[in-house]
This record gives structure tokens, C-alpha cells and sequence, in this order.
């Protein structure tokens, strides 16, 4: 099994916000980071969530959950929700 790290999470994130028409934050602490999406990956704390700026003081809302996983299991929920967009109703 190939090891998931920080990296597999954060080009995962890339994917589903293209996917959703997100874009990732910048942090220049200007008001364009306003509902961008970034990978907060601590492995300390159990590893990865994404996390949305809410406002222009770096306020966040956790969108998809407060909940973090591994890499892997980070990667393995996201190629699920890619694939549920992608599904014809």
C-alpha cells in the first residue's frame, strides 16, 4: 500500500475545489481570502480537515466538518465526494 501524505491530502483539495469552484487561500490577509478553502493538516491532532475563511480577521468555518482524518483516509473522502459530483441524476 502507498504511504498518503500532507502533499497526496493537499493536490486531493486542489481537486475538489476545482470540482466546486472554490479556490485556495493565499493568506496575504486581504479581504480576496474570503471563503477560500485550505488544508489544515496537523498530525499531532489526528491529521487533515478544510478548513473555509470566513472573514477578513481569518475566521474559519470547518464546511465538510471538524472531524480530522489520516492522509488517506482524507484522499479516500474526497475521491468519494468527486465521484458522487460527477454521477448523472
Amino acid at each position: 500500500m502507498e504511504r498518503y501524505t500532507r502533499k497526496n491530502a493537499e493536490r486531493s483539495l486542489e481537486r475538489l475545489m476545482t470540482a466546486l469552484g472554490k479556490h485556495p487561500t493565499k493568506f496575504n490577509h486581504s479581504a480576496e481570502d474570503v471563503g477560500t478553502y485550505y488544508l489544515d493538516y496537523n498530525a499531532t491532532y489526528g491529521g487533515c480537515r478544510i478548513n473555509e475563511v470566513i472573514n477578513d480577521g481569518y475566521g474559519v468555518a470547518m464546511p465538510f466538518g471538524s472531524t480530522r482524518c489520516t492522509p488517506y483516509e482524507f484522499c479516500q473522502r474526497v475521491d468519494f465526494a468527486l465521484s458522487s459530483i460527477k454521477q448523472p441524476s
